[in-house]
């Protein structure tokens, strides 16, 4: 992530958006284009997805060859409704390119997020070369709402604390799905999807 010079030098307590989005089936995917094509494939899709999150003035906070964790910054109190538009913008990417896929790798990339917002503690650790941490429950919570996406088949998982923030459109339908709970918390959380209607 970028990040000002010198601002994390000291750990600090932020409020922060988190996406966590994973790609499907990726075990299946690699054992049928075996290792070198494998890696082009999640190559391709991360870049394909990079100006989405640039779009959505986003942070790319740690990525796998299935997981990618992105970060926004919550100020005043306030959750950007462009973090919600970053999973529906990184869909018509894909979606757009289906064929491509298709075509150079016989499948094409399928997967789901989870959202979630909370207070983390931020800062510098590493030697040679430090990185940005987040610690706390908020990055923690967010993996677990993402899991929860087998369970109810839907692509994208949100929580309450998160939609109670957030300005959310008309284009936007909204549906309550249930209900998690998480360590840490003393209450149920309540979880939504959520879809968007075309332009």
């Amino acid at each position: 992530m970028n990040f000002p010079p010198g601002k994390y030098h000291k750990p600090v307590m932020e409020t922060r958006c988190f996406m966590c989005l994973v790609i499907k089936s990726t075990s299946g995917i690699a054992e049928k284009l075996q290792y070198d094509k494998y890696y082009e494939f999640i190559n391709n899709f991360f870049s394909d997805i990079a100006k989405p999150i640039s779009d959505s003035n986003g942070g790319v906070y740690k990525f796998t060859n299935e997981e990618l964790i992105v970060s926004w910054k919550v100020t005043e109190n306030r959750i950007p409704i462009d973090c919600l538009n970053c999973f529906f913008d990184i869909k018509d990417v894909i979606n757009n390119k289906l064929e491509r896929y298709k075509e150079k790798f016989g499948v094409y990339p399928e997967f789901t997020a989870g959202y979630h917002m909370g207070k983390v503690i931020a800062g510098k650790i590493g030697f040679d070369k430090k990185e940005i941490v987040f610690s706390g429950d908020a990055l923690k919570h967010t993996r677990s709402i993402l899991n929860e996406c087998k369970k109810y088949n839907t692509e994208i998982l949100i929580s309450e604390d998160l939609i109670n923030l957030t300005n959310i459109p008309r284009e936007f339908n909204i549906s309550e799905i249930g209900s998690i709970m998480l360590r840490g918390l003393n209450r149920a959380l309540k979880i939504f999807t959520l879809d968007k209607n075309p332009n």
